[in-house]
């Protein structure tokens, strides 16, 4: 790893007053410009989701990796963020290349989604490490760094993953990441995750999804658009909106313990997220440290993560 690359800070006070003009204007007069903004940030975040660091997009972030540098993609499907030749990447799922197209070709079926997977059908992706139950210990070597996009809240042990993760980074790499913000997504609903949740799922050791994780996800989740929900429409939850979807969904939550079924198992904002993240790492369950967080903006429903793995 390069140990003069540095990554962006959370928090650059020029962008943060540039994006407030009418705020940065009257703070001139105070002259408490530095002192307020730092003060604002550590307060109260990023509530109005505006930009206040260098990384201003999904883009921006993406570029921090790394391109000649070795990087395993987890969990990219058939739309991969990273690809080559600019990165120097290899991919990992939990399904081969041939399951992968079967499972594009059932989705081509949903109306909404048809053209988005015909499209990626043309251009099938060759995966490198596969493992049924996402065991990231189960690919033969190491890599400089590695990246996901909306993946660690599909891991039914956080922990274990991020252990795993541990021992396939570099000394001195990074675990970059793309994260749902709970409250802008289909979760909107559902709580935040807690440390007692994750901890309960690593003792069980647990590789499924329980029956619970299956009704939460199927009835108790709002609509995808986050443009309304930064705009407070968060519409009702399913089982509210679709109530005849009931018995199919307690059906399919009785198979959870038999059946691999794909759902969100946490549920994370910024804020919740780097607590979480941070007292894992304090109390020694993983040994990935958290080095930067970069929140939500505006209309999108996604927060950037980096962890650092050490020399």
């Amino acid at each position: 790893m390069d140990a003069t690359f540095h990554l962006p800070e959370e928090f650059d006070q020029s962008i943060f007053l540039g994006n407030r003009p009418r705020l940065a204007k009257f703070l001139r007069t105070l002259r408490v410009g530095k002192r307020f903004s730092n003060w604002y940030f550590e307060k109260y975040g990023n509530p109005e989701g505006l930009r206040q660091s260098t990384i201003g997009s999904r883009r921006d972030f993406l570029d921090l990796i790394p391109t000649m540098s070795s990087v395993l993609e987890v969990g990219p499907f058939l739309s991969p963020c990273l690809t080559r030749p600019r990165h120097d990447v290899s991919y990992f799922d939990v399904l081969n290349g041939e399951q992968m197209l079967e499972r594009a070709r059932h989705l081509t079926s949903i109306p909404y989604e048809r053209e988005y997977w015909e499209e990626r059908l043309k251009h099938p992706l060759e995966i490198d490490y596969f493992h049924p139950d996402g065991d990231l210990s189960s690919v033969p070597r190491t890599f400089a760094n590695l990246f996901s996009s909306h993946c660690i809240e599909h891991q039914p042990d956080l922990i274990t993953h991020m252990q795993q993760a541990y021992e396939r980074i570099e000394p001195g790499g990074r675990y970059f990441m793309i994260v749902p913000d709970k409250r802008y997504c289909f979760d909107h609903y559902n709580p935040e995750s807690r440390l007692i949740d994750v901890l309960g799922a690593h003792l069980e050791r647990r590789r499924r999804a329980c029956p619970t994780k299956v009704l939460e996800h199927r009835l108790a989740t709002a609509h995808n658009d986050p443009v309304r929900h930064w705009m407070h429409d968060h519409g009702r939850p399913t089982l509210e909106e679709r109530p005849e979807v009931f018995g199919y969904c307690l059906e399919e939550a009785a198979t959870a313990l038999e059946t691999y079924i794909d759902v969100h198992y946490w549920m994370f904002t910024p804020d919740s997220f780097r607590r979480l993240m941070n007292e894992l790492y304090e109390r020694e369950f993983i040994k990935l440290r958290l080095e930067r967080v970069y929140p939500t903006l505006r209309n999108t429903f996604e927060f950037f993560a980096v962890f650092r793995r050490g020399n």
